[in-house]
């Protein structure tokens, strides 16, 4: 074979390669980033959330992260005020769920923690006392530590919301 081809093939190889490679990283970074963030605050508390707002987002949340700061939490965003439905699959560690309606806090349940061993059926099903239009998860405390109370005004991104 020509010398000229071989080095064609060659560069040709290295080049399919790089963009493969570029490919993946691209991916990687996507998979990384995720989800939107906000800062979220109910009254004293300032948490950095990641936001859960497509039925795909929302279906995964947490599951599988090995644990969260205190500091951090996840908005679960919902088009139409409803009454979903959360458990603990595949969780790690526990938190607080804060329903939350119109801007307003209209209930929370604490300290939840993970169900490791038990079958799905038996899993413990959480749900809202009212529809909601949200629903922050944050780590198991976060309620009790600043103080979070039913009725209590909910911002994003420091501005009030409805």
């Amino acid at each position: 074979m020509d010398k000229k081809v071989i080095g064609l093939i060659v560069i040709s190889v290295i080049f399919i390669i790089s963009v493969v490679f570029a490919a993946l990283s691209v991916t990687k970074l996507v998979l990384l980033a995720g989800y939107d963030k906000a800062s979220v605050g109910i009254g004293t508390a300032v948490f950095s959330a990641d936001i859960a707002d497509t039925e795909s987002e929302r279906d995964k949340g947490l599951s599988g992260r090995s644990s969260m700061a205190d500091d951090r939490a996840m908005l679960f965003r919902f088009n139409n005020p409803s009454v979903p439905v959360f458990w603990m699959k595949d969780m790690k560690f526990p938190l607080d769920i804060i329903w939350i309606r119109s801007g307003r806090v209209v209930g929370y349940v604490t300290d939840i923690y993970p169900e490791p061993g038990i079958s799905e059926k038996d899993i413990k099903r959480y749900s809202p006392p009212t529809p909601v239009d949200m629903v922050l998860e944050a780590p198991a405390g976060s309620v009790g530590r600043h103080g979070i109370s039913i009725g209590d005004g909910v911002t994003i991104g420091g501005k009030e919301i409805r």
